[in-house]
């Protein structure tokens, strides 16, 4: 959460104090580092409210600014307009192997004195990418550069010249260092995975690449280079869940009409409290046919999306049911097992989705495992 100690920031040592807890716990224990984050935030809210907490989540704005520590207004109210549109959209990702699932709340976010806030920071900006400054370097250095403290980005080298920044030149590839170090994820601040993804979404929208990790890439995955960054402590699932922002939410239930097929070999039964709904389809494995109960869903734009699926668990269910999702490349079978994560949401990838309304996520019988697979969300 970005507890820091530091001449500019040191609310590590005030979240320490406000919970009573030492620092060294606070850095370590990934609860208590929430909870401190949460009594540091709480604190200068109270501040700004007369000891009092904000009234609605609207006015929790300049508290969460000044809590980010970042000096520049600018800066700032990019960091926590993101935030609130986060909030927005609702939440959906994988932790620690977990699936979080947040519900969209609506808020317009009352933003004091930080709406009139100007992008004025800079005398010369870059003319590739807006919200970049440019300084000029020798031709052949790096493109550009992403600063943890505040996010700040720096273009050096246009994007039509060519740079060195993995071990050599080339001709088809944009270059963005990060500062830092890789044995130290300190460097990583969310502030920067914000900054930079935000830069490479727009480089890819501007230049027609595609958003997936084939195309955006460490310099320690270019063939024949020597770099080791950006490192182990790079999370690569976050960075790119910034840059494919989920923006669209579909649901689409084994009950809704005209959104689910499946033949006669599939039954419906509401016996397991775990399901979504009022029912869920169930059906026995059968390695002789393809038997695919399907879940048609309108994509409204082409693009990346996250897939969600959604059953009840027991031990008598299937531990590898094959989903299959329709994707630009082809149908995709992803197994999952039914015996366990019973629910809730559970993570079953991203994938690249075509525009239109067609069945497109299946649930097929085709396993020679044992136990009921099952067709609920």
């Amino acid at each position: 959460m970005h507890l820091a100690d530091n001449l500019e920031n040191q609310t590590l040592l005030q979240a320490s104090r406000l919970l009573d807890t030492s620092p060294s716990i606070l850095q370590k224990d990934k609860e208590q580092n929430i909870l401190g984050a949460a009594a540091v935030l709480a604190d200068i809210a109270k501040d700004e409210h007369g000891g009092k907490l904000p009234a609605s989540l609207a006015d929790w704005y300049t508290a969460t600014a000044k809590y980010s520590s970042i000096v520049d207004k600018r800066l700032a109210r990019e960091y926590v307009d993101e935030i609130y549109r986060i909030m927005n959209r609702g939440v959906s990702l994988v932790i620690d192997d977990s699936d979080m699932f947040i519900q969209p709340i609506a808020v317009i976010p009352n933003r004091g004195e930080y709406e009139s806030v100007q992008d004025n920071s800079f005398s010369v900006l870059s003319t590739d990418y807006p919200e970049a400054h440019w300084v000029p370097a020798y031709s052949g250095n790096y493109r550009t550069a992403d600063r943890p403290s505040d996010g700040d980005i720096t273009q050096m080298v246009r994007d039509k010249d060519i740079a060195y920044h993995a071990r050599e030149a080339n001709s088809y590839s944009i270059g963005i260092e990060h500062e830092g170090y890789i044995d130290n994820p300190s460097w990583y601040t969310d502030t920067m995975y914000r900054s930079s993804a935000k830069l490479t979404a727009y480089l890819c929208d501007k230049y027609g690449i595609p958003k997936d990790r084939v195309h955006i890439q460490g310099h320690s995955e270019i063939p024949g280079n020597d770099h080791t960054n950006p490192g182990p402590n790079w999370d690569w699932n976050y960075y790119m869940s910034l840059v494919n922002p989920s923006t669209v939410s579909v649901t689409v239930d084994n009950a809704t009409s005209g959104r689910f097929t499946a033949s006669s070999n599939w039954g419906t039964s509401n016996w397991s409290a775990q399901r979504y709904g009022a029912d869920y389809a169930f059906a026995a494995p059968n390695m002789q046919i393809n038997d695919v109960a399907w879940f048609k869903v309108n994509v409204p734009s082409a693009g990346t999306y996250n897939v969600y699926a959604w059953w009840p668990t027991n031990s008598g269910y299937n531990p590898s049911t094959p989903f299959i999702i329709k994707t630009t490349i082809g149908n995709q079978t992803v197994r999952v097992d039914q015996t366990q994560n019973g629910g809730k949401w559970n993570h079953i990838g991203v994938f690249t989705l075509s525009a239109g309304d067609e069945n497109l996520i299946g649930v097929s019988r085709w396993t020679s495992a044992a136990g009921y697979v099952l067709a609920d969300l």
